[in-house]
């Protein structure tokens, strides 16, 4: 004879994801930081310019969650941009504040 199976009440939350974004995130150096930014820099060169730019695109639609590894990934992927003279909707400013721009 099968067990019997057990109820599990499971709650769906459906949220706007548009309107729950962070736009803005305060990057606070910490050591090893230099690193990592610059391996992320790298990798980001090494894509073609198309590739870049959707990179961009995709973190501006995904944007902030506070996560400082996600800090780091956008330093290199804002110097490569730069670099590239692609836009990307990504200030930083000398205090280490991240904000993306409004559209």
């Amino acid at each position: 004879m099968a067990p019997k199976a057990k109820s599990v009440k499971c709650f769906l939350l459906t949220i706007n994801l548009k309107q729950k974004i962070m736009l803005a995130h305060v990057y606070i150096s910490r050591p090893g930081d230099r690193e990592k930014i610059v391996e992320t820099y790298e990798h980001f060169l090494t894509l073609s310019d198309e590739e870049l730019r959707e990179k961009c695109i995709a973190a501006k639609k995904q944007g902030l969650f506070g996560v400082h590894a996600q800090a780091l990934n956008f330093i290199g992927l804002w110097n490569a941009a730069r670099k590239r003279n692609i836009p990307f909707d990504l200030t930083i400013d000398s205090d280490g504040l991240m904000e993306f721009n409004e559209e």
